[in-house]
């Protein structure tokens, strides 16, 4: 993670933090965001609100390439049992 987004995240939970934290170098900011995000409650933004995922409504087709050609097999049921 960059030395930006980890500061852009201590802004959230510590933002008096952030002079200190924006003198560190990149692996003490790190290790001083997890020490202060500790017991806070807070989450990155990955682990928040979850998110709808939307189901693959195509079957699955296996192409198979042989010396006189190519066959192309619907592989739908076999998907749709696994």
């Amino acid at each position: 993670m960059s030395k930006a987004k980890t500061l852009e995240a201590v802004q959230v939970f510590a933002p008096g933090e952030m002079p200190r934290l924006a003198k560190l170098k990149k692996a003490q900011i790190a290790s001083e965001a997890g020490r202060l995000a500790a017991g806070s409650g807070w989450l990155p933004v990955m682990f928040g609100e979850p998110v709808a995922v939307i189901a693959d409504e195509h079957p699955v087709v296996a192409i198979e390439v042989e010396a006189g050609g190519v066959e192309v097999e619907d592989s739908s049921e076999t998907h749709a049992a696994a």
